[in-house]
């Protein structure tokens, strides 16, 4: 039980903190982009958010895969993969509206098909790590919304405004890593022979 509880929380650790580094590269892939003429592209804040909370994670992973950098490659493609969709859509010319949020539960659909991979030859019924991953990827995502509609429905404007905002976005990692990693921390110990 100890053990279960000192996964979780360097589980949530990682992923909070990946979070907050995957926030800050989307807002600096957004300023590049914005500078070079390529603003409009999606497929950079699932690359960013992607590189922030799986390189956390995978550090997180130490032990438990024997690569566990390959846990880095599989979120960055999985949550990258619909935003990159998404653009070459529109970059043909076809109308498609654009939806954040399904952006990002396809992501985690992605992420943790890659990543249940990853886990199959340590764990036994790796394939759980899927709906965790879409769960918690797309109750994250959700934060985003709230953080849109809430200041300004309550008319919350300035340093406060802007406090709330913050907090409900940075609140995504709270939830994905909450999410995924009460699964995690309860996934039996890897097989003889494994990390």
């Amino acid at each position: 039980m100890k053990k279960c509880r000192s996964r979780f929380r360097e589980w949530l650790r990682a992923t909070c903190l990946g979070w907050g580094l995957g926030l800050l590269l989307t807002v600096g892939a957004s300023l590049v982009a914005d500078t070079v003429g390529v603003g409009g592209s999606q497929t950079l804040l699932g690359l960013a958010m992607g590189t922030g909370v799986g390189l956390l994670q995978s550090k997180a992973m130490r032990g438990t895969l024997s690569e566990p950098r390959a846990w880095l490659a599989a979120t960055v493609v999985g949550l990258a993969a619909p935003f990159l969709v998404f653009d070459v859509v529109r970059g043909v010319g076809l109308a498609l509206p654009y939806s954040l949020y399904l952006c990002v539960v396809l992501g985690g659909l992605g992420a943790g098909g890659l990543q249940a991979r990853l886990l199959r030859p340590v764990v036994a019924n790796a394939w759980l790590w899927v709906p965790a991953s879409v769960l918690g990827w797309g109750l994250a995502a959700s934060t985003a919304a709230v953080a849109d509609r809430l200041p300004r429905a309550l008319a919350w404007h300035g340093l406060a405004g802007a406090g709330v905002y913050l907090g409900l976005v940075l609140g995504g990692g709270l939830i994905l890593g909450a999410l995924t990693g009460l699964p995690l921390a309860r996934l039996p110990l890897p097989r003889s022979g494994q990390p």
